[in-house]
Order: C-alpha cells, then structure tokens, then sequence
C-alpha cells in the first residue's frame, strides 16, 4: 500500500517518550510532537453542553419525549 499522501495522528499519554521509543518505520511519520495542557471541569462542562447536537441536549430531548424531565 502507498502511504505516500497518508496522514498519521497519533494520541495519548506519551509525555515520557522519545522519537527514537518507535519503531523505525513510525519514526518518519510522526515529525510534529504537540503537548496540550489538561482539560479543566469547565472545559468537560462546555464539550458536554455547548455543542448543538451536545449528548446531554440528546438526553434532555429524550427524558422529555418519555416525560421523565
């Protein structure tokens, strides 16, 4: 297969690891390495509620069709 215009996105909990930690046909295809800061309670409160089809617009919709709301 042809990778040559494929784009990789690796995430997770790497903040310990090292380029030279993958192996070698990785290496080349991971060469920006970007560090986010932590996520506060009020960024979980705005993913969860902000959003127009947010899950939690989803659940209100639903526990008011059943009338539980």
């Amino acid at each position: 297969m042809n990778t040559e215009h494929m784009l990789f996105i690796g995430a997770g909990a790497f903040h310990v690891s090292k380029p030279s930690d993958l192996i070698p046909e990785l290496q080349g295809r991971f060469p920006i390495r970007v560090e986010l800061d932590s996520l506060s309670v009020e960024d979980f409160v705005r993913i969860l509620t902000e959003p127009k089809l947010s899950l939690i617009k989803q659940y209100e919709a639903c526990f008011k069709q059943k009338k539980l709301l």
